[in-house]
């Protein structure tokens, strides 16, 4: 199963910050190292830059994520916001989860990854 990380997520991971649950970590971490598929949003690219704008995390980290998305070895891919996304978000049953939601998607054989 592949796994599709929200915007801090991703960027908590690519800092290596401590905000990021130890098993969200390594939920992404054993995904990457089984050749997994991991996505990241195309819309949480538009949200970080969104959150430079108004300085909510530093250039530095927009960067970071642009450069971990072009480059394969890191083991995240950018995953378009299309129609198909859209529908399949209808079908996310949702669990429990203290600061999210988590969701699996059995259409698109996913896990939606938080910081938790």
């Amino acid at each position: 199963m592949s796994a599709v990380l929200d915007t801090h997520t991703v960027l908590w991971y690519l800092e290596n910050s401590k905000e990021l649950s130890a098993s969200a970590r390594t939920t992404i971490e054993d995904a990457i190292r089984d050749g997994r598929h991991v996505h990241v949003s195309a819309i949480s690219v538009i949200e970080a830059v969104y959150l430079v704008e108004r300085k909510k995390i530093p250039a530095a980290a927009l960067q970071r994520l642009r450069s971990a998305l072009t480059d394969p070895s890191v083991g995240l891919f950018i995953a378009p916001v299309d129609g198909f996304v859209a529908d399949a978000l209808e079908k996310f049953r949702a669990a429990s989860c203290p600061t999210c939601r988590i969701a699996s998607s059995p259409p698109l054989r996913s896990t939606l990854a938080c910081r938790s």
